[in-house]
């Protein structure tokens, strides 16, 4: 699948995952040069091959400048109350999510991807974009460039905050000595506990032990969360061997605790692109809760990236897990970005989406609410019977 372009600047579309092998060096090197690691190839086709849902169809727009390639937007099709959807690959795994772009050039790049996705078939109702971080300029320019007279309509979710840490070129032990006396005397504590119940320490050194590793981390989820957790799936323990083999150790950071029988207790997940370090995912072993594998397991990978000079380190969405709270020192908050192209369709897919955009609104009124009122009507939507 191919779209006609000019001799020097020309857009690609692709559904090829061979045609994406061929290109992944030079989307690699786009997005290290951006330092967003889940952005970079060997992240995003690895959940392309084993997460996607089912019937998606992969649409990878390229923008080339000459032989150089300045961008690449991978997105899925796949449709949802009678709309077309286009969602960037990896959504709802990949924080601060999007295109890899040359530095310099993204308007070039953003006028040839939506020329691109302007004339793909299917043609999309809406471009959903998750996961952005809501200091992007990109999609606002994707907007003003999009081909025609009539630009489309640009929704924003309400962003959701994201704890990180910015060592401000701390060393790792001033860093943890800024840390509360309570926090820091209980991570000692807890790893002294480790050591004496025969645990051992681990950062990951090889391909081959992270796959190890990764069929520990689902057993692990299995454990503590069951089949309510992707990861405790055989499809989301091959994303990460799949990841872990793409990136390497060096970019797919993998921390392990260990029993004395040579098991995981602990097994924690950091993935790097230059200086910028994005703590994933782990898993720890119910009977070591006592010791606070996690929180012990994301200390040793958070030392070690500020040792390694990491500007920040991002912790993802922050919804019930406030234990990331005491390894940040700010916020940097995504959101998500709805595009609608103003055609002929443009109509009747607002219309289909108007019980969705209503629920965002009631979802955005309510989360203005205090907090125990937040908390009151949750426990009563979940209480079974008629309201």
């Amino acid at each position: 699948m191919s779209i006609a372009a000019s001799p020097l600047s020309r857009p690609e579309l692709t559904d090829d995952p061979g045609r994406l092998t061929e290109i992944a060096p030079a989307w690699d090197a786009l997005a290290l040069a951006a330092e967003r690691p889940l952005i970079a190839p060997g992240w995003q086709m690895a959940w392309w091959r084993n997460m996607r849902p089912e019937g998606a169809r992969l649409r990878v727009a390229l923008a080339w400048d000459a032989q150089e390639l300045i961008g690449a937007a991978p997105f899925y099709v796949s449709r949802r109350r009678g709309m077309v959807e286009y969602r960037l690959v990896a959504s709802q795994m990949a924080i601060r999510n999007g295109p890899a772009l040359a530095a310099g050039r993204e308007r070039q790049a953003l006028t040839l991807i939506a020329r691109t996705l302007a004339s793909a078939r299917p043609r999309p109702h809406r471009i959903i974009l998750e996961q952005i971080d809501v200091a992007d300029t990109w999609p606002a320019m994707l907007r003003e460039v999009w081909p025609g007279a009539v630009r489309p309509r640009l929704d924003r979710v309400a962003p959701t905050a994201v704890p990180m840490l910015m060592p401000d070129g701390l060393s790792s032990d001033e860093w943890f000595a800024k840390r509360s006396s309570s926090f820091r005397a209980a991570m000692r504590r807890d790893r002294r506990q480790i050591e004496a119940r025969g645990g051992t320490f681990e950062r990951v050194e090889s391909v081959a032990r992270i796959t190890w590793a990764m069929h520990e981390l689902r057993r692990l989820h299995v454990l503590r969360w069951g089949e309510s957790s992707p990861l405790a799936s055989s499809e989301g323990a091959q994303m990460m061997v799949d990841a872990g083999a793409a990136l390497g150790p060096e970019r797919f950071r993998v921390y392990l605790i260990l029993d004395g029988d040579g098991n995981a207790v602990g097994v924690q997940i950091f993935v790097v692109a230059g200086r910028e370090v994005v703590y994933w995912n782990g898993g720890w072993d119910p009977e070591w809760k006592a010791h606070s594998p996690s929180l012990v397991g994301i200390l040793d990978g958070v030392t070690d990236a500020i040792d390694r000079g990491a500007v920040r380190v991002d912790f993802g969405e922050d919804d019930t897990y406030r234990y990331k709270r005491r390894f940040a020192d700010g916020d940097a908050p995504v959101g998500t970005v709805i595009l609608w192209p103003r055609d002929r369709a443009y109509p009747a897919a607002l219309a289909l989406s108007s019980p969705e955009r209503l629920i965002r609104v009631v979802r955005a009124a309510a989360g203005r609410l205090p907090d125990d009122t937040q908390a009151r009507l949750r426990r009563l939507i979940r209480r079974p019977g008629p309201l």
